[in-house]
């Protein structure tokens, strides 16, 4: 029963961000919509039981910790790729190179996929079970897939070090 409340608690807290972050509105009337929209959902998902056992092992306090690395990363990346799209003569390296993935789950092979192609200069091509295709834009996107940093922080929410 403890991880299935571990997991309620992470839902609303990803329900209550996302809500704040899209709605972008603090007052009371739209903080309290937020709320019963929010516990709403999650009461038809637990009465569903569309929480799957994956989503209690991740680590909020990790995925908060990652999605605040991974808005400074993108960050970078969109200047990092504006100015090769504003230079006269762009150095690109256009190829697919392959990412043996380190998570888990499906969720964390998701989460890993989809912020390769929220980075500027990648994008997920293919996902198998152990290793994802992603086509990048230059050296340097490829070097940074390729280090592995991003993998091992999505690893991390799950737990794995």
């Amino acid at each position: 029963m403890k991880s299935n409340r571990l997991g309620i608690v992470t839902a609303i807290v990803v329900l209550a961000l996302l809500w704040i972050a899209l709605s972008g509105y603090f007052t009371i009337l739209q903080l309290s919509l937020g709320a019963i929209s929010c516990l709403f959902v999650l009461w038809l998902s637990v009465r569903l039981e569309l929480l799957p056992e994956e989503t209690r092992r991740i680590s909020l306090i990790r995925l908060v910790a990652y999605l605040i690395w991974l808005v400074q990363e993108i960050i970078s990346s969109n200047f990092r790729i504006a100015r090769i799209v504003l230079s006269r003569r762009p150095e690109l390296h256009r190829r697919v190179v392959h990412s043996k993935v380190k998570q888990r789950t499906t969720l964390g092979v998701a989460i890993y996929a989809n912020s390769i192609t929220l980075t500027p200069g990648t994008v997920t091509l293919d996902a198998e079970a152990d290793d994802l295709s992603v086509h990048v834009l230059t050296r340097r996107c490829a070097d940074d897939l390729l280090g592995d940093e991003m993998n091992q922080r999505v690893a991390g929410i799950e737990g794995r070090p």
